[in-house]
Parts: C-alpha cells; structure tokens; sequence
C-alpha cells in the first residue's frame, strides 16, 4: 500500500523498475545425449532444489547449467521444510535462513554439466530406476558403495565412477578397488584427484584461498569425459587422454602427483587426473576393475558391451513372443548384423559374426521357447603404451627406405 500511495501522489509521472532476477553461468561445451545420475551428500537437496513433480517423485532431472543455476534463484524450485514456502539461495554457499547445505553437492553437479551432458540427482538407484542413464557418480567417499551398486542394480547398463582420494596435499589413496572377475566389475572405475576452482561469483582476484575457491573430487569431471566422449565421438572411445580427458575448469589439483604415483595408481586399477606444464589437466587412465587379463580392464571395451547389449538387445526385446521359426531369426540376424556393422564403420570392433540358426537353435530349444543368438566381437583396444626409439647415426650413414 506504500508504494501505492507514493505512486498515486504528485505529479503525473511514469515510473519504471528494473528487478534483477538474471544469473551468468559458465560456457559449456556441445550438448550430447549422455545421462548421468548423481548421487549426492544432502538427503535434502530435491527439496531444496526440485519443483513440485520432481519432489514427488524423487529425484532431480537437470537438462544443462542453466536450469542447474536457475533453481538456486527461481522460487519455484525449493521449499523450506520448515514453512513449505518458496526458497532462493544466493550462491551454493548460501545457509542462511534454515537452509540445506547444498555447496559440495551444487558444485559437483556443475562440474559435470560443464561437458554438455544431463543429470539425473537421486540418493539411492532407486529413485530413478524407471530412467535411463549412461553413468553414475558421486564425489563422496560415503558414498561409494550406493554408486558401485547401481550397475549391477540395473544389470551393467551403466558405469559407475567414483573418487579414490587426492582430496589432500600429500599423497593419500582413498577408496582402493578390488581388481578382479566379479560381475560388473567393468562397469566401475575409480578416480584419483582433485580440482581447485573458481566458485559461483568468479572472482578475478582472489584474496581468501579458502573462501574463493572451491575443491571437487575428479569423479564428476571424469563422468563429463564420459559425455564429451558420446557428444564428439562414441562410447567405445576412451574417455582418456589429450582428445577427450581435459578436465575443464582447473585452477589447480589439489595434489600434483608424481610419475611414481602414476603407476602405484593405474596398478591399483585407479585412474590418475595429471596436470601436463603448459598443456592442460587431463584424465590420464582408462581401467576399470576388471582384472587385467581381460579387455574389459579398459573403460572403451566396457562401454562397448554396454552399447552392444543395449542396442542389440532392444532388438531381442522386439521379438518375445514372436514365432520360433527361420523368418524371425534370418529377421533378427538382419537387424542386429547392422548395429554390427555400424559399430564397426565407427571404429569399435575389428570383426563380428552372429550366429543364428538351427546350429544354436535345434528344435529342443524351440520345443523350450527358447531363442538362441551368439555374437562374436573383436573389440578395438585403446593406447596405453607407447615404445618410440631413436637411433643415433653419423651423417654419411645409410638410413635406409622408410616404413611404409
């Protein structure tokens, strides 16, 4: 009523206000079709940051930074449990007022979606387990057991990744995998590393290291590799290494490890974050807990059998309840031998055969109700050792034809 009576007094006027209801967020980078759930500290955070549908039903779906910083200011996501009235925050950081502490569980997912991929925050698997995804993380330690379950959960249809220590300033490991055949073991790889960074004002100067930047554990950054990696290439890509592993948003690692940490790291099954002089900070390891005598120790071979039992058994699953006979098997060879061949063209496979036919599917199986279908792959392995050797010769030496 104020504001009225000042307004409806003395001369005739217009006056105009400008509220401020705007946000900046950083660039990120081309948006891809990867999901990744994220399971987070705060049991509290989809109320403190969801709306009423995602309230209802759990967990979170955040497409990009965008809406991930809009729900920090718009009052339509949040409640205070207390009141059940709207709730902005001012930044991440942000606890007055009876409100979550959301600054680790905010900033990683942020971490994540600077790699162009959505997110999914649910606390258990449970939460989403009607949603697809590709990966799931967490940046706690706490945590680790809740991620590591969820492919098994949903039957290997994901990875899972998770931190192995680097939070401190000496060398430190955390989490320690357990390196071996145990079912979907592939589908889990571990993290060493952590980033400093700039926090949600992007202070130029900094004046309190303690205040002004924030530390993250890796994990969430190595899931957006994950999403770089579907967005610009395929999923049987590493997600390794100076094409596809840059970790964005970098000030610093909380602790630079030596080359001898490196491999104490990679021998555990643990992936190292390794910052490069004047090149950048880069993922630098593809190992899963698979044992090493397998090719599914490698993070592209694995998410190559995930792709493959994906896409190949949709296809199976078009065809329950089907006729056993010829034209549905030749119907299925067809279908599947051109996800084959397409995942070949893409370089994830060297070779392939599919066998369908009555050698695997002799009338007792069809008598059973049983389809049979056996595929053979030979998957392309990444890099991960480099031998170059340089011969020193005299001038007038003959150095011979070069390779072809």
């Amino acid at each position: 009523m104020a504001d009225f009576i000042t307004i409806n007094s003395g001369r005739a006027r217009v006056i105009v206000n400008v509220e401020d209801d705007s946000f900046v967020t950083l660039i990120t980078e081309d948006a891809g079709q990867h999901i990744s759930a994220f399971i987070p500290e705060e049991h509290g955070i989809v109320t403190a940051l969801g709306n009423t549908a995602e309230r209802d039903q759990g967990f979170l779906e955040v497409p990009n930074l965008d809406d991930w910083t809009k729900r920090l200011r718009d009052n339509t996501f949040g409640i205070l449990e207390s009141t059940g009235a709207g709730i902005t925050y001012s930044s991440p950081e942000d606890t007055g007022a009876d409100k979550l502490d959301i600054k680790k569980d905010w900033y990683s997912v942020q971490n994540y979606l600077l790699y162009g991929g959505s997110a999914i925050v649910g606390f258990t698997a449970s939460d989403f387990q009607s949603r697809p995804i590709d990966s799931v993380f967490c940046t706690s330690e706490d945590n680790i057991p809740t991620t590591l379950a969820v492919p098994s959960e949903r039957g290997g249809d994901c990875v899972a990744v998770v931190p192995s220590g680097g939070t401190g300033s000496s060398f430190v490991v955390g989490f320690t995998p357990t390196i071996g055949d145990s079912p979907f073991s592939e589908n889990k790889i571990a993290v060493y590393g952590t980033k400093v960074h700039l926090g949600f004002e992007r202070k130029s100067t900094i004046s309190d290291v303690s205040a002004d930047l924030i530390e993250t554990p890796c994990s969430a950054d190595v899931a957006g590799c994950l999403a770089r990696t579907d967005a610009r290439f395929q999923p049987f890509f590493s997600p390794a290494g100076f094409t596809r592993g840059r970790i964005l948003d970098v000030v610093k690692l909380k602790h630079t490890l030596t080359q001898a940490n490196q491999d104490t790291l990679y021998d555990a099954g643990i992936n190292p974050i390794v910052t490069f002089p004047g090149e950048g900070t880069f993922l630098f390891g593809d190992k899963t807990f698979k044992a090493t005598t397998s090719t599914l120790s490698r993070i592209n071979v694995s998410r190559l059998f995930v792709t493959l039992k994906r896409d190949i058994g949709r296809i199976a699953r078009s065809i329950l309840f089907e006729q056993n006979d010829v034209e549905t098997r030749t119907n299925f060879v067809s279908r599947a031998s051109a996800v084959l061949r397409g995942v070949q063209a893409d370089r994830g496979i060297f070779d392939f055969r599919l066998v369908c036919d009555e050698t695997n599917n002799p009338p007792e199986k069809a008598e059973a109700n049983i389809f049979v279908a056996d595929v053979f792959v030979k998957p392309i392995k990444s890099i991960n050792f480099i031998q170059l050797t340089f011969t020193n010769k005299n001038q007038d030496a003959d150095l011979g034809s070069s390779p072809a």
